[in-house]
């Protein structure tokens, strides 16, 4: 939720939950309108009365409530949010409404701590099924964005077929995915093993820096996947065979199954 910066919008049917500063004419959240006096012509509350703006109109229903406590109570009918999107502070109750009005395109989005398609606000599932391509994929209505992808904002792809790379550059990026599956599966191996606990991290380090940078580091990427795959295997190995007693025989058994996998992939 965000406290109403200033910020200029659109209008719109929104239109309601805005309001023009009295003295600079800024557009403002009725969220922020108080704060905005305060800070920038030291109003206090009767300030506003002389411009008959002592009590505001609840948007959400239609109560009247002093400039000061706006804020808050427009907090009861779920506050305002940034959009993900475009950065505009939108009410929570219309946020749906929103995003499909305003970006129709499904986004990622970051909704209770999940990467979510902006129209469903489903968590995105990883999907493997189509060899040689992986992707993220909303459950719900389909949209899918390549791990290339999938920074927040990012939107769907607008192709329904997969077929979206050719030649050396799907070569490239069905090995990324090939990479990037086994090594996330390591590195939650060894986690679970009690092995090196950063394994994960240094994992999603080099998703994040493909997806930043789009498909310019895949060939990298898939390298430092498999110079990490290497070491993790060697640590998975090490843990299966290591007599210590904190090496218990199901965890060693669990690393024996892991790396039959591997041999198997």
């Amino acid at each position: 939720m965000i406290d109403g910066g200033e910020r200029h919008v659109e209008r719109g049917e929104m239109d309601l939950w805005y309001r023009d500063c009295p003295v600079c004419g800024w557009e403002l959240p009725v969220t922020g309108l108080y704060g905005h006096g305060v800070r920038r012509h030291g109003f206090v509350a009767k300030d506003w009365e002389r411009y008959d703006m002592g009590r505001l109109v609840c948007p959400a229903c239609g109560r009247s409530v002093s400039v000061s406590n706006i804020g808050n109570h427009v907090g009861t009918h779920g506050g305002l949010h940034e959009c993900e999107v475009c950065g505009r502070p939108v009410p929570g109750m219309l946020l749906d409404e929103h995003m499909r009005s305003v970006h129709p395109t499904p986004c990622i989005v970051s909704y209770l701590g999940e990467r979510c398609c902006s129209m469903c606000l489903r968590p995105l599932r990883r999907e493997y099924g189509r060899v040689p391509f992986c992707e993220l994929r909303c459950p719900q209505c389909g949209a899918w964005w390549p791990l290339t992808r999938m920074r927040l904002g990012a939107g769907a792809m607008d192709v329904e077929d997969d077929v979206w790379l050719f030649g050396d550059r799907l070569d490239a990026y069905a090995r990324y995915c090939l990479r990037l599956e086994d090594a996330t599966a390591l590195a939650r191996a060894l986690h679970r093993l009690g092995g090196n606990h950063d394994w994960p991290k240094q994992v999603e380090r080099i998703e994040r820096a493909v997806a930043d940078d789009d498909m310019g580091t895949l060939d990298r990427a898939s390298d430092e996947l498999e110079r990490l795959q290497g070491i993790m295997s060697d640590e998975l190995a090490g843990l299966m065979l290591t007599p210590e007693k904190r090496t218990t025989a199901a965890r060693r058994r669990m690393a024996a199954g892991e790396t039959a996998r591997m041999r198997l992939r």
